[in-house]
């Protein structure tokens, strides 16, 4: 059910096509995997079955005039075939949304039939809303809008129009959270209101109306309503001098054709992050502007974050929220309560639905084996491979950070795994002390990390650039460190994570 926008070439003499993303890298496979990762032209096939007609064909892509439009039409299925290797294109669709990937199989009947559609990146008319966005919707990505324009090379014609926006935050003409929503406003929405889950500037949106119920600028009602009253001292949208040149970790972006090389985004030198270089406009982060914006905490700080939900609202004395909002926040698939689909799931099949602060795993039929799917655990993963999990079931927080984008999701579904299989054992024995005992044996990080090194890890919602990696699980009364590794300073020479049987 999701686009994806590619360019169809024909292949001179082959009657192939080359599938070009919109990062400008050909489709090719690696490690039985489709990947945007080849910088020349690689041969696919591509069997189709016209809308009029139920038998398929290998659709004759002509490199010569309009050889590719004729050759489909709006409508037609088609399935995907690798030339070099023979083997189909599958949608590898598992019950964790994280195992999403295109993968290669062998019998045609198992391959995945896609719909093509022709693309245009001009849009002569939107439909008008059919409701107006609401707080729930924003508060559940239900709001239409998504993160258009915040890649470089757009993908959709939406992208087109929504670039320039993000453009001028970077040189500075918008510089404040109200005047961005203004011109955000003036932007089509991806989707209608109320209508389906998207990710996107819904939060960012919700920080505008934060300044408006607070009579200040977000960073002013953050530190007074929650970052203050809790103890949160190193969270904020900065970093100050001193913590730039001794406590901010980098941030890495791990490389397509292997998640072991990385890429550094931003360098603790000269961070973006730093009071110099800070982004005006008080963001999520990795969003309204490129790379830039969202806040900076440490581990410690989130974890008393996670405490503070486990604790209905109060943590060591200090009452941010009442437990009834807590409760509301955290225990209901608000999802389905917009949607109107008590079944409704952020995606088919992935068994989680979305409270107001993430992913709320609900019962599932064929999970109730599944350690990593605890009914009633919240959280959410961040664009940096940032998660944090609460489990109110066992009193169980968890924060799990690596400051680097893209990195390898079995890290972290293993480690939820280690922890869900921990927290079992305990409830199964009745013994709350054996919980933090079997953590400890349960996951292995290898290298070391400062635990108040500064991250750029979420508090409000989980959805930022994250932090130096490490694994860090409470109780409601005792906070035991599981495991430490892979510092962001050396994350780029070779540190790897190690997870104990």
């Amino acid at each position: 059910g999701e686009w994806q926008a590619l360019k169809v070439e024909a292949l001179p003499m082959s009657g192939c096509a080359a599938l070009q993303a919109h990062t400008g890298k050909y489709l090719d496979v690696v490690n039985g995997c489709v990947r945007a990762v080849s910088d020349t032209p690689v041969a696919w096939r591509l069997r189709t079955r016209s809308s009029s007609s139920a038998s398929m064909s290998d659709a004759s892509c002509s490199s010569s005039g309009s050889g590719v439009s004729a050759a489909f039409r709006a409508g037609d299925s088609l399935r995907i075939k690798h030339q070099a290797t023979g083997r189909w294109v599958k949608v590898a669709s598992t019950l964790c949304v994280d195992d999403r990937a295109l993968s290669m199989v062998e019998d045609i009947g198992e391959a995945t039939l896609f719909r093509f559609e022709k693309q245009t990146w001009k849009i002569p008319g939107v439909e008008k809303p059919t409701k107006e966005i609401t707080v729930r919707h924003l508060l559940t990505h239900t709001s239409g809008l998504d993160y258009a324009g915040t890649t470089r090379n757009p993908v959709t014609a939406l992208d087109a129009l929504a670039r320039p926006l993000v453009e001028r935050c970077e040189r500075g003409e918008i510089t404040t959270l109200e005047r961005w929503t203004e011109e955000l406003a003036k932007l089509p929405l991806r989707r209608q209101p109320g209508s389906r889950f998207q990710y996107g500037y819904s939060t960012d949106v919700l920080g505008r109306i934060v300044e408006i119920l607070g009579g200040a600028r977000l960073d002013i009602v953050l530190k007074r309503q929650v970052l203050d009253p809790l103890g949160m001292s190193s969270t904020g949208f900065a970093a100050t001098d001193e913590d730039a040149s001794s406590r901010l970790a980098g941030l890495y972006k791990a490389q397509e054709t292997n998640s072991r090389s990385v890429l550094c985004l931003d360098n603790p030198a000269d961070s973006w992050w730093a009071p110099a270089y800070q982004a005006p406009i008080l963001g999520g982060g990795g969003g309204v502007e490129t790379l830039r914006g969202g806040l900076l905490g440490t581990l410690s700080d989130y974890l008393r974050f996670a405490h503070m939900l486990l604790g209905k609202g109060e943590l060591a004395g200090a009452r941010v929220l009442r437990p009834e909002t807590v409760e509301l926040m955290t225990e209901v698939n608000h999802l389905g309560e917009v949607l109107g689909d008590k079944f409704a799931r952020i995606r088919p099949g992935d068994g989680c639905g979305f409270c107001l602060i993430g992913g709320l795993a609900l019962p599932t039929a064929g999970r109730e084996n599944d350690p990593a799917h605890i009914p009633g655990m919240y959280g959410w993963n961040g664009w940096a491979s940032t998660v944090y999990r609460a489990i109110p079931s066992a009193g169980v927080g968890v924060v799990f950070m690596t400051n680097c984008i893209g990195i390898d999701h079995q890290v972290t579904k293993s480690i939820l795994r280690c922890v869900g299989k921990a927290v079992r054992q305990g409830a199964e024995t009745r013994h709350e002390g054996l919980v933090a005992r079997s953590l400890h044996g349960a996951i292995s990080l290898l290298d070391w990390l400062h635990p108040r090194a500064l991250c750029r890890e979420p508090v409000s919602n989980g959805g930022t650039v994250g932090a130096a990696t490490a694994a860090l699980v409470a109780t409601s009364t005792v906070l035991t460190i599981v495991g430490v590794g892979l510092a962001a300073r050396r994350c780029a020479h070779g540190g790897h994570v190690s997870l104990g049987r």
